[in-house]
């Protein structure tokens, strides 16, 4: 993907978007959608509030082969992608004035849609091994009852690229038995890893059952403008409870025939594997250029999959001083307090790999290394 010269920014590392010039299967997904319209078989609305049952049968088996667990397909709700399937969770199991928390930082554009549920937002902090659950205990106590739903990114986490350990996993569900709230588990990085797998889903350590509901996405594995998610409720009456709260009626019939075709043929599978290949050679060129290019005292760590490499600048350094000085000479990226609640320090960088080929991350890589160096002298 050449950078276009009109544009003032060659080097993005900042949009969290796809290359889609490479991810996307145009042919099969043509194919698809021109058998689809052309039988009539995709053109009236969907009709049933769960989806179409036959792309929930496929999502439903893909689930059932990648994960512990089995998923029936009525247990399934499709969406239109994860940003939905959250907002429909939140009003479900929410009233205004409760309290939902996120993780600190956490996906910048979540937050203003709970905002939308009139909920009290409280952050718990990330560490190494994923939320804090000390911070969280913390605000059990302070909220009580009043605490409903944790939102949280546990593999390949955005913007910071954590990955929770299995012990924080199953710490987080027992949590939620004993103080009585749900995770809402976004597993849209799930199945981006670059060599091992990451822990098994929240809702694995969930053997009680209730408590975890997680959601997905196609736009960051197969297309995004397929606008295609799913709910993965714990139960079938969980699920009937959540279609009551869809305000988009029933999902596309076309995007939704179109993943299930591509699934059912046997795609997805090799999808993922062209996904995790391409964006792992992507992630390796970017983190060989920041270790080459930064300084020592710049923080950070080399992610095991998803889209972003997170970086902290020291306490005398802010990332509106680096982005002025590193889009002024060509490459950008996305200063992270914005994934903050209420705002941080402006010590945060958050670099996407995705969208650019490896020599383009190269040289932007060195222009924002530069750029802190510049910022500090």
């Amino acid at each position: 993907m050449t950078p276009p010269k009109s544009n003032p920014i060659q080097y993005d590392l900042k949009t969290g978007y796809p290359d889609t010039a490479a991810l996307v299967p145009h042919e099969k997904l043509a194919a698809s959608a021109q058998q689809l319209i052309l039988s009539d078989a995709a053109t009236q609305y969907a009709g049933d509030l769960f989806g179409p049952i036959s792309a929930r049968e496929q999502i439903a088996q893909f689930l059932t082969n990648n994960t512990t667990q089995a998923a029936q397909p009525d247990q399934l709700v499709l969406t239109a992608g994860a940003i939905a399937a959250t907002d429909i969770v939140c009003r479900a199991v929410t009233q205004p004035g409760d309290v939902v928390v996120v993780e600190n930082p956490t996906f910048f554009y979540m937050m203003n849609i709970l905002r939308m549920s009139h909920i009290t937002l409280a952050a718990a902090p990330m560490t190494p091994q994923g939320i804090d659950l000390d911070a969280l205990a913390e605000l059990v106590a302070q909220y009580g009852p009043r605490l409903k739903m944790v939102y949280t990114i546990p593999s390949y986490h955005n913007p910071t690229g954590i990955n929770a350990t299995p012990e924080n996993r199953r710490r987080l569900v027992e949590m939620a038995h004993e103080h009585d709230f749900k995770i809402v588990e976004d597993t849209t990085y799930q199945w981006l890893y670059f060599d091992s797998p990451p822990p098994p889903l929240c809702r694995h350590y969930d053997q009680q059952g209730g408590v975890v509901i997680s959601i997905g996405s196609f736009s960051k594995t197969i297309m995004p403008s397929l606008r295609l998610g799913w709910i993965w409720a714990d139960s079938i009456e969980q699920a009937r409870q959540l279609v009551a709260f869809k305000g988009d009626a029933a999902a596309s019939a076309l995007t939704a025939g179109m993943v299930g075709s591509f699934i059912g043929q046997g795609y997805y599978e090799a999808q993922l594997e062209h996904a995790r290949s391409h964006y792992g050679e992507r992630c390796a060129a970017l983190v060989t250029a920041l270790h080459e290019t930064l300084p020592e005292w710049v923080e950070w760590q080399a992610p095991e999959g998803g889209y972003f490499v997170w970086l902290t600048l020291p306490e005398d350094l802010q990332a509106e001083t680096v982005l002025r000085i590193s889009q002024a000479r060509g490459a950008d990226f996305m200063p992270g307090r914005a994934s903050f609640l209420n705002g941080a320090e402006d010590r945060y960088l958050r670099l996407c790999f995705t969208v650019m080929e490896p020599e383009h991350l190269r040289a932007g890589a060195a222009i924002i290394a530069d750029s802190i160096r510049a910022a500090r002298g």
